[in-house]
């Protein structure tokens, strides 16, 4: 008979951080090509990069980061029959899913590997210490509708609720691993994530760290003859304006 717990917690973000107002450093961001969220994001809070209604395409024909995560952790499968559409400050946080396959390859190129043994171990509820938050992007259609100012705030907002805690200090939360804001299907592109996404992270209102897992920076990290980028304090400043540059975010 099984023994484990998993949990399905629908967070709302009841008072917005006033992101005008606030400027702050970036402490510690991690961007790599190598590995995944969940092999190498163990420890971390995971994101799902989700559609508003969980579980994307996952039971239809779909197959992109939300799907796989959906297909190789299947409890997450659950959350379909009773999670409504996420507004857009809201979020969903499962704990304790299990891994049970290993895979290769993305959308098109996607293959079963093997089963998958998950040794991770169990809190006191019996739930696997694996925390995914389901955090939905919108769809673009151009590049620059992402730098809107209603559009950044919403997206800062949805990501802050996905990582904030009440009643946690956010020095005593995890780190974050994550890929492209949206996981890049939905448009979103990588400066969009640093502007929006790892700066407020990291101005330890909701947590103190970001790992980056992007397949498309091995693209750049060539050209650069590297595999991964760190920033520390001091590196980077978040000034949040009415007509975000780069300059915003570097």
């Amino acid at each position: 008979m099984p023994t484990g717990l998993v949990t399905f917690t629908r967070q709302y973000l009841s008072v917005s951080p006033k992101w005008e107002s606030l400027k702050t450093q970036l402490t510690r961001l991690h961007i790599t090509c190598k590995g995944t969220i969940e092999k190498e994001g163990h420890g971390m809070l995971q994101v799902d990069f989700a559609n508003r209604m969980v579980g994307g395409g996952v039971t239809g024909q779909g197959l992109v980061q939300e799907e796989i995560r959906f297909l190789i952790n299947p409890e997450l499968i659950i959350s379909r029959l009773f999670t409504e559409a996420l507004d857009c400050k809201e979020c969903l946080i499962i704990t304790g899913t299990e891994q049970y396959s290993n895979y290769s390859g993305y959308a098109d190129s996607f293959r079963w590997e093997c089963s998958h043994i998950d040794d991770i171990p169990r809190d006191a509820w019996q739930r696997r210490c694996t925390e995914i938050v389901a955090i939905d992007a919108l769809k673009y259609r151009s590049l620059m509708e992402q730098f809107q100012l209603e559009k950044i705030t919403r997206d800062l907002n949805k990501a802050y609720c996905g990582f904030v805690r009440p009643g946690v200090n956010p020095q005593n939360l995890s780190a974050v691993a994550t890929g492209n804001w949206g996981c890049g299907a939905f448009g979103g592109s990588l400066y969009n994530y640093l502007r929006q996404y790892s700066s407020e992270v990291s101005m330890q209102v909701s947590r103190p760290s970001i790992k980056l897992y992007d397949f498309l920076y091995e693209r750049v990290s060539r050209d650069r003859e590297q595999e991964e980028t760190k920033c520390g304090p001091g590196d980077c400043t978040f000034t949040p304006s009415p007509s975000p540059g780069l300059s915003d975010c570097l």
